[in-house]
């Protein structure tokens, strides 16, 4: 994976336009390292005396490169940024304007660039020793601010080294249980109004239900149909739907389908308490083939249904799909998944909050495993469920807190 700090230094135009001056673009995972110095896209004296003032002032005192040095145009300097930036997994730069001039800059997704202000203490990891690096060090004081002294000072804080064998064990995880039971990946069902979308007779499938099961009269949805303004019939054969993402219990999504069927048609779910599992009927076609269709959610195998034909589901309704949350960690090789294959969880524990409440789980006794490498370039953290599906907290903060200590 590849990690790079891009530092500069330049002149703030009367327009708020940035004119880098001084860029350097060092690599977190190896001693690469690149240091260029643009050309003046004009002559100073096309500015305002006052606003040349300004522009020696920043020369003389803060990063100390004249407006007339540099020896690259801009646009090639632009250039090399713009492939670094492209090339490289995560970006790392400090303060919010650099920040936002890069992502105008790359358009790269505001994910792939972190901001270090978000880092404590990085301003106090100073190293001077490197300073002979600069092309500019005999042009500048010790005091003044050198883009490649930032960008390797920042690349060393970013890098964690152990001088013996460390484990690492999660200690605590604390977030929003905001997580969505249907969302675009299993929200799509196709109704289908065609006359002859039959099956031949009538017949049923096989494994109906006997008429002497019981069912629970708390469970069945009335028979009602939401009506649309028009009550005339469809000219489209095939009405694709979307359910808006969101966090539903059976009877909202049973509704939320039944908003779709026009008033001269029928369709209706029932569950069974006994086997959690969902009959559907109706006069009308359905077709859950889609990838993204709301079949796993009902139990249904992914299949067109026949209008006429009494579907059941053939396995219990899976309406909340996320049982257990996985953590798992680019540091470590464990075997809490599988006996038999090692791979990177660090830790995991079963979903048992309702939606919308606090998931708190803290760790008394932690499990260490041993940290694999001597140096991190990068510590990533990745929370899946127990199929290894990403889960998404739409937002919400997660806290983590990982302990490390020296092996024993």
């Amino acid at each position: 994976m590849a990690v790079i700090v891009i530092a500069y230094q330049g002149f703030l135009m009367p327009d708020n336009e940035t004119i880098m001056k001084e860029v350097a673009i060092v690599d977190v995972t190896s001693n690469m390292e690149k240091q260029m110095i643009s050309k003046p896209p004009c002559c100073i004296k096309v500015f305002s005396a006052r606003f040349q003032a300004h522009l020696r002032y920043v020369a003389d005192k803060i990063h100390g490169i004249p407006w007339c040095h540099g020896y690259m145009d801009i646009e090639d300097v632009e250039e090399q940024v713009k492939k670094a930036v492209d090339e490289a997994d995560i970006v790392y730069v400090k303060g919010l304007v650099r920040v936002n001039y890069l992502l105008n800059l790359t358009k790269a997704p505001i994910h792939k660039i972190v901001n270090l202000d978000e880092f404590p203490n990085i301003s106090k990891t100073v190293d001077r020793n490197h300073m002979f690096r600069c092309q500019f060090k005999g042009l500048r004081h010790s005091n003044l601010r050198c883009a490649l002294e930032q960008a390797i000072r920042y690349r060393d804080y970013l890098r964690i080294e152990f001088k013996t064998p460390y484990v690492v064990g999660l200690k605590s995880f604390v977030t929003y249980n905001s997580i969505f039971n249907v969302t675009s990946k299993n929200n799509k069902i196709v109704l289908i109004y065609r006359p002859d979308f039959n099956t031949a007779n009538n017949k049923t499938l096989e494994g109906e239900e006997t008429e002497d099961e019981e069912w629970s009269v708390d469970t069945l949805l009335p028979e009602k149909l939401v009506k649309y303004n028009s009550t005339e019939k469809p000219k489209k054969q095939r009405h694709e739907h979307y359910i808006n993402p969101g966090i539903y219990e059976l009877q909202d999504l049973f509704e939320e389908i039944y908003s779709f069927v026009p008033s001269h048609k029928t369709l209706k779910f029932q569950l069974s308490t006994k086997q959690q599992k969902v009959t559907m009927t109706g006069d009308l076609g359905v077709d859950l083939t889609s990838s993204h269709s709301i079949a796993p959610l009902l139990g249904f195998e992914r299949r067109k249904y026949f209008a006429a034909e009494v579907a059941k589901s053939t396995v219990r309704v899976d309406i909340f799909p996320i049982n257990t949350i996985r953590v798992r960690c680019n540091l470590v090789k464990s075997n809490i998944s599988d006996c038999k294959l090692n791979d990177d969880t660090i830790y995991e524990f079963p979903l048992n909050v309702a939606p919308g409440e606090k998931i708190i789980e803290r760790v008394d006794t932690a499990t260490f495993y041993k940290v694999n490498t001597d140096t991190i370039y990068q510590l990533h953290l990745k929370i899946v469920d127990q199929d290894d599906r990403l889960v998404d907290f739409r937002g919400e903060r997660v806290n983590i807190l990982l302990e490390f200590k020296p092996a024993p």
